[in-house]
This record gives structure tokens, C-alpha cells and sequence, in this order.
């Protein structure tokens, strides 16, 4: 009767010994999950943060450049035009691209 008493509490030992060796396991698993995530989570944030970076220091050249050139002032609607091509994450040294080609692309009339 005692052998059946001792190996029942030897059952129930090992039975909580696999519980918690199968909670600790669950465990080490969410914590991983997580950290994926949150890996995932910062290299998203890195390459926002990067974008707009690279955004920013486009914009700062392009004012470099108009400065440079003797244009020491911005008018507001033109500052206007440039945060609205920022806001739409659309490179300024592109725009400037862009409106020197159609510059270039446009005949020139005589004069009448």
C-alpha cells in the first residue's frame, strides 16, 4: 500500500515536473515572438526614419543650391510647393529634375 502511495506522489511529481518544463518552454516561446516582433517593429521604423531623413537633407541641398545661385530668400508659395512635394515623399532634387527637363522640353517661341 505504501509502494502504491510513494509511486502515485513519484507520478504526481514528475506529472508537475512536466507542467512546468512544458510552461517554461510556452514561455521561451512567446518571449521569442516578441522579440521577432519587435525586431520587425524597429526595422519599420528605421527605414521610415531613413526615408524621411533622406527627404529632409534633399530638401536642405535643393536650398543650398537656390541659395547658392544668388537666391538668398524663398517666396512662401514656392516654400509651400517644396513641403507639399515633402509631405507627399517625393524627392526634391526629383521635382527640380522633373521642372529643369520640362524647361528644356518646351520650345522657345520668337518674339512677334
Amino acid at each position: 500500500m505504501e509502494e502504491a502511495l510513494q509511486k502515485e506522489k513519484d507520478s504526481f511529481a514528475d506529472s508537475l515536473e512536466e507542467r512546468k518544463r512544458a510552461k517554461e518552454e510556452q514561455q521561451k516561446r512567446v518571449k521569442k515572438a516578441r522579440w521577432e516582433e519587435k525586431l520587425k517593429a524597429r526595422a519599420f521604423n528605421i527605414e521610415v526614419c531613413s526615408e524621411v531623413l533622406d527627404l529632409i537633407v534633399d530638401i536642405a541641398n535643393e536650398a543650398y543650391e537656390k541659395q547658392s545661385k544668388g537666391s538668398k530668400k524663398f517666396e512662401k508659395a514656392e516654400w509651400r510647393s517644396w513641403m507639399t512635394h515633402f509631405k507627399n515623399n517625393k524627392p526634391m532634387s526629383l521635382v527640380m529634375f522633373e521642372y529643369n527637363q520640362s524647361l528644356t522640353e518646351q520650345p522657345l517661341e520668337a518674339p512677334s
